[in-house]
């Protein structure tokens, strides 16, 4: 499952800094994440780093983009190769 950002998010930009797939970008008032782009960071840790690092805890599962671990190391190695 993708991530999203919701409204109780600062802009404050650390999630941009953490996401290895730039999945997250600058939005109209908040951060918006690209489900096509976000592998929640399967493939290079155990937890999603934007999550982690997000002091509003704004970043929550997203209910419209469910995947299986499975093909988020699918989509991970597309993104990044074999």
């Amino acid at each position: 499952m993708a991530l999203m950002i919701i409204d109780g998010c600062t802009s404050c930009g650390l999630c941009i800094e953490e996401c290895l797939t730039n999945a997250i970008s600058e939005g109209d008032p908040i951060y918006v994440i690209n489900p096509e782009k976000c592998t929640e960071c399967k493939g290079f840790y155990d937890e999603p780093q934007c999550v982690k690092v997000c002091p509003a805890d704004a970043i929550k599962p997203d209910p419209y983009h469910r995947e299986s671990i499975s093909e988020l190391l699918q989509k991970q190695k597309h993104i990044y190769g074999e």
